[in-house]
């Protein structure tokens, strides 16, 4: 059984208790990693659905959940809207958007609202195309070979006596030796990962307009001298080197694609989201990073991200206008007020520690501008003005210095929760 919810939406607990799950079980603030953050309301005998989407056991082997987006958003271009930017504070935060539990069952549906694999796929291509923008990296190899009348490394004279020696081949030597080569085995796992993208993709039309079959179709040429790995248990005990950045987000990623279609090539297929592993999508924090690249595109390092103090922690600052800005992802403000966000941004607008960081002075005189940036069908695609607060859609929200504005999400073309 699969019981399926939409972003804050509320189901009696009635309705799960033939599960045996107590509601004791569900914890009383969201926490993605236990039940895709549902959360228990005693008084009123509920479980709501937060901000997290995607599928999770209740009940291993029984029971199910799917949690699906409030509102009709192609996560997809969002996610490679991010993808597209240099910046630092994106690229290190974007791992962070999901998670895949490779260690709990599959949980199958036969028709699945998710489009899973896409997801993960677009995020390796992207890595990808910066890594190979910038050149693979080479390694020392160790290899054996029978040379002929030369010497390289060291023989190895078990070897040597019974290949050679031993039939009366004395001109050759079997020798080991190490070799600064592209064919090393970070490349390797990479190369894998791309035969499996491009296997994919054959199989799958839906991802074709993002140009992935293209992009893939470009990038085999560059592992023309990389040998595939066949070994299952050289991917799997493989030990990441953090030292080189990029290699190591896109052996991340690439190690989970492997174990994604459990190494098998032939599994790769179009019709892989069928049997789907649990996971969840942090959607606040993918639409703080796609704001965080509009402001970026229009303001560079004018934007402070993630400002913070001891006690509070804002997400965008603005120094020439003295303004602080906080992303959320509440559709309901176009018709709504939530003095809750309000008292949040009154106090970091207060504190002195925040204050001192954005503005640069410890002059109190000076009364910070806040906005809050939320998603919205009338907002604004990007940022056109020098000053954010003189954009056309920008609302005052009833209070001194105090706005909102609405940032217009792409919309998915398809029914399915693009993911």
């Amino acid at each position: 059984m699969n019981i399926v919810l939409q972003e804050h939406q509320p189901i009696a607990y009635q309705e799960l208790s033939r599960t045996g799950i107590k509601i004791h079980d569900f914890p009383d603030r969201p926490d993605k990693s236990v039940y895709l953050g549902l959360t228990s309301d005693l008084r009123q005998q509920t479980v709501r659905a937060s901000y997290y989407i995607g599928l999770s056991w209740l009940k291993e082997g029984e029971c199910s959940v799917s949690v699906l987006p409030k509102i009709n958003v192609d996560y997809l271009q969002m996610f490679m809207d991010c993808f597209y930017s240099d910046d630092n504070d994106i690229q290190d935060k974007l791992m962070q958007i999901y998670f895949i539990d490779f260690d709990k069952p599959c949980i199958r549906l036969e028709n699945s609202p998710f489009e899973f694999t896409p997801f993960i796929i677009i995020h390796f291509l992207q890595l990808m195309k910066k890594l190979i923008k910038k050149g693979l990296k080479k390694g020392y190899i160790l290899r054996e070979e029978n040379l002929k009348g030369k010497v390289k490394g060291k023989i190895l004279f078990a070897r040597q006596y019974k290949e050679n020696l031993s039939i009366g081949r004395v001109e050759n030597n079997y020798c080991r030796y190490q070799e600064y080569s592209e064919d090393c085995t970070e490349n390797r796992i990479l190369k894998k990962a791309l035969l499996f993208v491009a296997h994919f993709l054959n199989n799958y039309d839906l991802v074709d307009s993002y140009g992935l079959q293209k992009l893939v179709q470009g990038m085999l040429p560059r592992f023309q001298n990389v040998s595939d790995i066949s070994n299952i248990q050289e991917i799997r005990k493989f030990q990441i080197n953090p030292f080189y950045r990029e290699y190591a987000r896109a052996l991340k990623v690439a190690k989970l694609i492997l174990r994604r279609f459990g190494y098998d090539i032939q599994t790769a297929q179009g019709d892989a989201d069928k049997l789907l592993p649990p996971f969840w999508i942090d959607m606040p924090l993918l639409y703080e990073l796609y704001v965080l690249n509009m402001l970026r595109n229009r303001f560079g390092n004018n934007i402070y991200y993630h400002i913070a103090t001891r006690k509070d922690e804002i997400d965008f600052g603005k120094r020439d206008e003295h303004l602080i800005m906080d992303a959320k992802y509440v559709p309901d403000w176009d018709t709504e007020v939530n003095t809750e966000h309000i008292g949040q941004l009154a106090r970091y607008a207060r504190a002195p520690g925040i204050r001192r960081k954005l503005l640069g002075t410890d002059d109190d005189t000076i009364i910070c501008n806040c906005l809050l940036l939320y998603p919205s069908i009338q907002g604004i695609t990007s940022f056109e003005k020098e000053n954010i607060l003189r954009e056309e859609n920008v609302k005052d929200m009833g209070y001194l210095q105090f706005y909102k504005l609405g940032i217009k999400l792409p919309v998915s073309k398809i029914q399915k929760a693009l993911i």
